[in-house]
């Protein structure tokens, strides 16, 4: 019992090491110093470092440590931190058309599984944002063989967005509260600092292609599309919109550039009101405020046989952090940014782009439990 109490403490000592890191190299500087693993590394480093993730209970592998473990022309780093998101007096038409968008300005973001250090396999997401006096207005692509069986829909592709609510509220493990880690807790308000918005969280197989499909009353759940209205405050708590002034604001319309083929890409045209009825539910935008956002996709062929499983889904910002949507005025400008630049010639971070800090190093190899 002695040593099963030494090995668990040994645990927690690591898991407050990693979760420092993180915070000294992920939460206070540019996420395009993450760095990723193209290819899976059998070194042993890479085997104790995945064995601490599950021992630990902490499955993402930190930006600094990614970075460590990185090297050579197969790293890709994650290549925004903010999407501009600019007015205009003439929306576009939600129908998957995307021809409407020629003229906005696109963002690319690398995708990453959500509970592992595994790339997106088919290359990253575009996003593309413009939004008018009501609503706000999204087009994403992202490239993947087409897949699609009304009778399974794991064997669809599927999306969601994430809002940040709460002050303390993560991208890592939708808010991440400390309190609903198995279940949601008694008292939700607890939680209310962990708070995400899940917008259009949408499983394709009750849909066609090129069809909108619009808004609902009384909750977040949509019964006819599947593109659901959701918050939570972790995976083991998370809800459809439900209190009084729920509703599901989202349109949405969908499709693929090439389906009868192995390769193209889905279209996702989307769009929601800035504010809305709920502020228990929904994060409430506005022009010429900046806004912590996330994206993710679910992959159909993740498994040949079994299509995508629910923790399989690949995420934007190293799927820890955060990617500031800024809803810019007339002017251009936006109050309370919450994006961040690092010069390319920052001392902390090489010419080949690759940060290298004796400090993070030192502190990873405790993590590991080595010392130099």
């Amino acid at each position: 019992m002695e040593r099963e109490k030494e090995e668990r403490d040994g645990y927690d000592g690591r898991q407050g090491l990693i979760s420092i890191i993180y915070d000294e190299t992920c939460r206070e500087t540019s996420s395009s110093r993450c760095r990723f693993q193209q290819e899976v590394s059998t070194s042993f480093v890479c085997d104790e470092l995945r064995r601490l993730w599950y021992n630990t209970k902490l499955y993402f592998l930190p930006c600094s440590l990614s970075a460590l473990l990185s090297t050579g022309p197969h790293s890709r780093s994650t290549s925004v931190e903010s999407i501009t998101c600019v007015p205009v007096t003439t929306a576009p038409t939600i129908d998957g058309d995307t021809s409407d968008w020629s003229s906005v300005e696109s963002f690319e973001a690398p995708l990453t599984g959500a509970l592992t250090p595994t790339e997106y396999p088919y290359g990253n997401a575009t996003i593309q944002c413009v939004y008018d006096d009501e609503r706000v207005y999204f087009l994403f692509e992202v490239a993947g063989p087409y897949r699609f069986d009304a009778a399974d829909k794991h064997k669809c592709a599927a999306i969601s967005t994430m809002f940040k609510m709460g002050s303390e509220a993560m991208l890592y493990d939708m808010g991440n509260c400390p309190l609903a880690k198995t279940s949601c807790p008694t008292n939700l308000t607890e939680c209310d600092d962990y708070k995400v918005d899940i917008g259009a969280h949408w499983e394709l197989a009750t849909t066609e292609m090129g069809v909108a499909y619009g808004t609902s009353n009384g909750s977040g759940k949509d019964n006819v599309a599947g593109k659901d209205d959701e918050y939570a405050v972790s995976p083991s708590c998370r809800m459809d919109d439900n209190d009084a002034n729920a509703a599901n604001e989202w349109e949405g319309a969908w499709t693929h550039t090439s389906p009868n083929s192995t390769d193209g890409s889905y279209i996702f045209e989307m769009s929601r009101m800035l504010s809305t009825a709920s502020t228990e539910s929904d994060a409430q935008l506005e022009a010429g405020k900046a806004t912590d956002f996330g994206f993710a996709i679910w992959d159909p062929f993740e498994s040949e046989s079994n299509g995508w499983s629910d923790a399989g889904h690949y995420v934007t910002g190293c799927s820890a952090d955060w990617i500031s949507l800024r809803l810019v005025d007339e002017s251009g400008n936006v109050e309370d940014d919450t994006s961040t630049e690092t010069s390319s010639d920052s001392p902390e971070t090489s010419s080949s782009g690759i940060i290298f800090d004796s400090r993070m190093l030192s502190l990873s190899l405790v993590v590991l439990g080595y010392a130099l």
